[in-house]
């Protein structure tokens, strides 16, 4: 597991929110404070930032890798990742899971050393009625043409990437538990409603 870096997303705009996702705080920690957390355990961190991303306490601790494409959402992360690290493959996850746990990522890290990473390009967690959590899960570098190219296109639709690429898809029935890292917030009803779980 330790040849997959691990990537926490902090530079989207969360406009839906209002205010930044990742200085939200659940039990005296910032969402990005305990996510960072749990990656942290499975392998080398690096922090996606942006222009816009406020400098926090968290990046004194963490390598910040800056989007190179501003406001083209998760994709300008991903390829900043990739481009400016040697890793061949990463676990991206976005700020907006708190719930995120060290156990689902090396769940999912032990299935992608499993079904053979040079046979995928990707693996991620596909739910009922066929949701995909895009920003959840395991990209390798192969995408990275690909993946330029379609913001060189202004097609920042991760969905629309993956349809060109072998992505091997863990059914979230199948993580028991572990679907609690999944939970993600967008907007304040979402946060308000934290306390649930």
């Amino acid at each position: 597991m330790d040849r997959i870096a691990m990537v926490l997303l902090t530079g989207g705009n969360s406009t839906r929110m209002g205010t930044s996702k990742a200085e939200l705080v659940l039990d005296g920690q910032t969402f990005a404070e305990r996510i960072a957390e749990e990656l942290a355990a499975c392998g080398p961190l690096y922090l996606s930032v942006s222009a816009d991303t406020p400098h926090v306490p968290l990046h004194e601790i963490y390598p910040c890798i800056r989007d190179e494409a501003d406001h083209v959402g998760p994709m300008g992360g991903i390829s900043a990742v990739f481009h400016q690290i040697d890793a061949d493959a990463c676990f991206f996850c976005a700020c907006d899971m708190p719930f995120m746990a060290r156990a689902y990522v090396s769940h999912l890290c032990g299935i992608w050393d499993s079904v053979s990473p040079e046979s995928y390009d990707a693996l991620l967690v596909k739910g009922a009625g066929g949701r995909i959590y895009p920003t959840a899960g395991i990209y390798h570098r192969r995408i990275l043409k690909d993946l330029d190219l379609k913001i060189q296109e202004e097609n920042y639709r991760l969905r629309d990437l993956l349809a060109s690429h072998r992505v091997f898809y863990v059914e979230e029935n199948s993580l028991g538990e572990l679907k609690k890292s999944l939970i993600n917030v967008n907007t304040i009803k979402d946060y308000e409603s934290l306390r649930d779980h």
